[in-house]
């Protein structure tokens, strides 16, 4: 039978940087989609599209060359967002190692990945834009206090939603059937709101540091040396402390 909760003590523990003191994280599981990320980064620079333009010389600057250079970068680190997330939930959930740092497979789960991911957007923006929708219309026509009930109704749908969507990623890693629905059932009765607390309690410190760290670094150093820092830092350190987590937290409630 499958467990109805779990230990916030052993997912902080489980989400800890401790992982980041391991050769395995940085060379096997990390190396490949660091050099994605490291390859968009430099076709962007080199070719694509300066984002930091204002928008009349933004506009100037889109070409041929430039669109499809920023597409192809878009796509290289989102593959290197997915092939990382896959990688570190099957490290953490069943210690698989990829067997060289420079292997990059693609396979089914990758696409499963993304078309889940999909989902899980839609499952959230369609019932929270609705109410959003409505509040905005209320606010139009002066009906403030109903206005802002919609808009509080709809955050709080939004967010009960995207808690028990929280594990979807951890089924699909390790080829589970039906990540939504799994996921939805194993955060029932009040799981879901001790996910969000463990959220908030893991990841806000740290993006807060990180934040800073970023902010400093802007007075440094030159803008794209900047940004480049700033998404590696999010996407390797912040995202490493929320899959732990996540795997974590299915490790406990899928025991049976």
């Amino acid at each position: 039978m499958e467990k109805t909760t779990f230990s916030f003590w052993e997912t902080f523990r489980a989400s800890n940087l401790t992982v980041l003191h391991d050769k395995n994280y940085w060379i096997q599981i990390a190396g490949g989609p660091w050099l994605l990320t490291f390859l968009a980064f430099i076709l962007t620079l080199a070719f694509g599209l300066d984002l930091n333009l204002p928008p009349e010389e933004l506009a100037e600057s889109i070409n041929l060359t430039t669109g499809t250079t920023s597409f192809l970068a878009g796509l290289l680190s989102l593959a290197a967002l997915v092939i990382f997330y896959i990688r570190v939930l099957r490290y953490k959930l069943l210690g698989e190692v990829p067997e060289s740092f420079l292997s990059l497979e693609w396979n089914r789960r990758h696409w499963k990945l993304i078309g889940n991911s999909i989902l899980v957007l839609l499952s959230i923006a369609f019932p929270t834009g609705i109410f959003f929708g409505i509040g905005a219309y209320l606010a139009a026509i002066d009906s403030v206090g109903l206005s802002i009930l919609f808009f509080v109704v709809g955050t709080l749908v939004m967010i009960y939603t995207a808690s028990h969507l929280y594990l979807f990623s951890a089924v699909v890693a390790t080829d589970g059937k039906n990540p939504l629905k799994t996921s939805w059932g194993l955060t029932s009765g009040w799981t879901w709101l001790k996910l969000l607390a463990l959220t908030l309690i893991v990841a806000l410190p740290v993006a807060l540091v990180l934040n800073i760290v970023s902010g400093v670094l802007g007075y440094f150093v030159g803008l794209w040396i900047h940004n480049a820092i700033n998404t590696l830092f999010t996407t390797y350190v912040l995202n490493i402390i929320v899959i732990s987590a996540i795997a974590s937290v299915y490790k406990q409630l899928s025991k049976g």
